[in-house]
């Protein structure tokens, strides 16, 4: 999708209908509308300036092209602006709304950035998530940037556990992909070491697990072995053609 030009902008200025239905999905009151005003300009904005060079310095709501209220990745800015700067009380209904138009089947779902907040947000909040819990992790791993935007170290650990618990039981590999998709997210350069500290310290993970796992960060046989095994697999698999 294109940057609007000046004369796109022009046509649709006074258009609210796009807003309007915006504002109907989210069903906020009316103090809560203009709060989500405020931060959708500047989410709006942050998109803006992270997909083109020559955006404008402000950016009103009347300005913003119809697609972008029902874009995915648009509105992805704007949640993470609301969950950096809003109240717990907007946030809620934002994040559930956001988490159900983005497609959960699979080979189709959109990955904007902040999908990993929302969860952890909504964990905190007891709503359901309507992307399935697997397919989260999955998208951790392969799409960290996106997926951990937002997530700041304080979160990590326990958005790290439900990554992991997606999956079943923890194994040694679950951990090593969890820790290389944090340290490809770049969320601090300390995170990786941090959330390392926090899982070697958690009473939910076994300790054969953490052995198993250090062994092979190590290189010790014959858990290096295992691991160098699974990942030759894994390699294999995704060069096939199976889904």
């Amino acid at each position: 999708m294109g940057k609007p030009g000046k004369s796109s902008r022009s046509r649709k200025v006074r258009e609210s209908k796009a807003l309007c239905r915006l504002r109907d999905a989210l069903g906020l009151d009316p103090a809560e509308w203009q709060a989500f005003r405020w931060h959708a300009r500047n989410g709006f904005a942050d998109y803006e300036r992270a997909h083109w060079a020559d955006c404008d310095e402000s950016l009103d709501l009347e300005d913003v092209p119809d697609e972008w209220f029902q874009d995915p990745e648009a509105l992805g800015y704007v949640v993470l602006c609301v969950l950096r700067q809003g109240k717990a009380e907007l946030a809620t209904p934002v994040v559930r709304f956001f988490l159900g138009i983005c497609d959960s089947a699979a080979g189709a779902i959109r990955l904007p950035p902040g999908i990993g907040a929302c969860w952890l947000h909504a964990a905190k909040a007891q709503i359901p998530v309507p992307i399935e819990a697997a397919r989260l992790a999955y998208l951790a791993a392969q799409f960290p940037k996106d997926f951990f935007q937002g997530v700041d170290e304080t979160g990590l650990p326990a958005l790290s556990r439900m990554i992991l618990a997606a999956k079943g039981e923890p194994e040694a590999w679950d951990l090593h992909v969890l820790l290389a998709a944090v340290a490809r997210a770049q969320i601090h350069v300390r995170a990786p070491f941090r959330l390392f500290d926090a899982l070697m310290a958690a009473d939910w993970l076994s300790r054969e697990v953490k052995g198993e796992f250090c062994r092979g960060l190590l290189g010790c046989s014959p858990e290096a072995d295992r691991l160098q095994e699974r990942d030759t697999a894994l390699r294999r698999l995704m060069e096939s053609d199976e889904d």
